[in-house]
């Protein structure tokens, strides 16, 4: 069974299809016949796990009842999140090879507004889905600590998250936002 990344961490349920043995209306013949399942993944199930449910398997060719469903897991790798990244003029992007990406953080984007006066944003955490809030005056790369929102631990508890904040700049402005915000520059020159 193919399972997405995020469900084999925190667990949940999957639809599995497959073809089934299954007993006709009259007893006594064999039909097969496409079935739909949605398969409970327990938190922490790693690729090569073995899944079993009762009674979801072939039919007994003697009358018997149904076998068991043995499934196979398969995690896949969450695809990555899409994002944009702009570079000063003449600058040489940073290229990282080899490390994988921290587990124990999220990138949260946050408006140039919001950095500056506050607000909420939303996240998605391994925990679910929550509104974080943003302090006022927050820098660009400043991380906030998200107690017992990460990855499960062995001992049923959920690890710390942090989200580090990612400054977005618009990229159109009209005239009166440019007016704006070239008076809020002049009225802080630092």
């Amino acid at each position: 069974a193919d399972v997405p990344h995020d469900i084999a961490e925190r667990g949940g349920t999957v639809p599995l299809q497959y073809k089934r043995l299954r007993r006709s209306d009259d007893g006594h013949t064999v039909i097969s016949c496409d079935e739909i399942y949605d398969l409970r993944v327990p938190p922490q199930t790693p690729s090569g796990a073995e899944l079993r449910v009762r009674s979801m398997g072939d039919a007994s060719p003697d009358g018997g009842p149904p076998g068991d469903l043995a499934c196979t897991v398969r995690v896949i790798p969450a695809p990555p999140r899409p994002g944009r990244m702009r570079m000063p003029r003449g600058a040489d992007p940073e290229i990282h090879t080899g490390a994988p990406p921290d587990p124990d953080t999220v990138h949260v984007s946050v408006r140039v507004i919001e950095a500056i006066l506050g607000g909420r944003v939303e996240v998605d955490t391994p925990a679910g889905r929550l509104r974080l809030t943003i302090p006022p005056g927050t820098d660009s790369g400043t991380r906030l600590r998200l107690r017992g929102r990460g990855a499960l631990q062995a001992d049923g508890s959920r690890a710390d998250l942090y989200a580090e904040v990612r400054i977005t700049v618009p990229k159109i402005l009209d005239a009166e936002s440019r007016e704006l915000l070239e008076r809020f520059a002049e009225l802080n020159p630092e």
